[in-house]
């Protein structure tokens, strides 16, 4: 069998099947791997390209964020070199996206703004809406609400189905005192049928939102049941707005104690995680 076809099988065995199971997603990076060395063979710029973008995927799959990087940006070199440009639109938003988990938000929206001025070239109404999702996280994650809110009302308007964006909607009026809005965008998010495993954590931290608005007497059963979760969705990066949540509920409430636990948990997971990366 030729190594073109040979890089083939193992690029579909190393994306066939999403998984959280590290074993599973370090097995796939060795497919991938054992691809993209038939793939240098060939020759064959869009498809070592293609190859590198699935491992860089995978890599963030494991949270390596260093060695996805590394790879989607040797991704991006062989797929210009292929002129295969629909796919690197794609390639280049995830390099982005790295870049926004890393916390380098400078680069992060230089890429984001490139494409926005490119948008009426991609054409293609799935990237153009998670463009805008990513691009109202990046600026959410930076506390820049005003913009953040506009870029997820965008995304909301294109049909956008990332359930992560109602946190933006809820939690950005929620920081800029916007309590009505906050509300109706908690609500709005419980009413509607997310899909995505995800959308139960962020369904809980909705009905936190709910209760700390209306100033309810215990949350401990909500905040014990999101902190449990927390682990398992790392990806959803919810612990800042959930912590600041907890720690101005408390403080409402005159118990210092548990506001300065909430705060310590928030200063904990922000040295954690930039160190991790």
């Amino acid at each position: 069998m030729s190594p073109d076809y040979l890089a083939i099988l193992y690029d579909l065995y190393g994306i066939i099947e999403d998984t959280k199971n590290i074993e599973i997603i370090q097995h796939q990076i060795k497919l991938l791997q054992k691809s993209r060395a038939l793939a240098q063979q060939s020759n064959q710029s869009d498809l070592l390209g293609l190859v590198e973008y699935h491992l860089a995927y995978r890599f963030n799959n494991c949270h390596n964020y260093y060695s996805a990087l590394e790879i989607i940006e040797q991704a991006e070199t062989n797929l210009q070199k292929s002129g295969s440009y629909r796919r690197l639109v794609t390639v280049q938003m995830h390099k982005a996206n790295l870049y926004l988990k890393l916390k380098i938000y400078s680069r992060a929206n230089l890429i984001y703004s490139n494409l926005l001025s490119r948008k009426d070239q991609i054409q293609n109404n799935l990237v153009e809406t998670s463009l805008y999702d990513n691009i109202a996280w990046c600026l959410f994650m930076q506390e820049k609400d005003e913009q953040a809110l506009e870029y997820a009302k965008q995304a909301l308007s294109l049909g956008s189905t990332f359930p992560d964006i109602y946190i933006v909607l809820a939690f950005s009026n929620y920081r800029l005192h916007q309590f009505d809005l906050a509300r109706q965008f908690a609500i709005e998010f419980l009413e509607k049928n997310f899909e995505e495993e995800r959308a139960v954590l962020i369904g809980l931290f909705m009905k936190l939102v709910l209760a700390v608005l209306d100033q309810e007497p215990d949350i401990a059963s909500l905040a014990s049941q999101i902190t449990s979760l927390l682990p398992d969705f790392r990806a959803v990066e919810l612990e800042i707005p959930f912590y600041s949540l907890l720690t101005d509920y408390y403080k409402s409430q005159n118990d210092f104690s548990r506001a300065l636990d909430a705060q310590d948990k928030l200063v904990s997971y922000l040295k954690f995680n930039f160190n991790f990366h």
